[in-house]
């Protein structure tokens, strides 16, 4: 792997996240960064991000929700969607949170491939969305 910085989201560094997550999901509008974000950089410029947020469930107990999972095109197939994917986990697991769930276009084949590799398992699916 290349000379990366993996760190916790900082807001000196939130236009360049939100142009990446942009220009990475051409359906997503950004204008907010979720506080539980961590970026990859390398010589001072965002080339990948990962965000999550915790749902409380009383049932099953809490969950992790991961979102936003980016690599800058130039720099996919290097490694670090991977890294941010373990710095999260490891950062869930300090706090006892052991279930994550994410979702992932299915023409979004590298993506796809990247979590079955990292251990996730494809769950079949029924998606609901509403625009209100």
């Amino acid at each position: 792997m290349g000379n990366y910085e993996f760190i916790k989201y900082r807001r000196k560094y939130k236009q360049e996240v939100i142009k990446l997550i942009e220009e990475c999901f051409s359906n997503i509008s950004a204008s907010k960064v979720n506080s539980n974000t961590y970026i990859a950089v390398c010589n001072n410029e965002v080339v990948g991000n990962i965000s999550y947020q915790i749902i409380e469930d009383s049932y099953k107990g809490n969950i992790a929700y991961i979102s936003y999972v980016c690599t800058k095109k130039e720099y996919r197939n290097r490694g670090i969607a991977h890294k941010l994917l373990e710095i999260v986990e490891n950062n869930l697991k300090e706090k006892n949170i052991h279930r994550i769930m994410l979702t992932s276009a299915y023409e979004k084949k590298d993506a796809n491939k990247l979590y079955l590799n990292c251990g996730y398992l494809k769950k079949e699916s029924n998606i609901f969305v509403k625009d209100i």
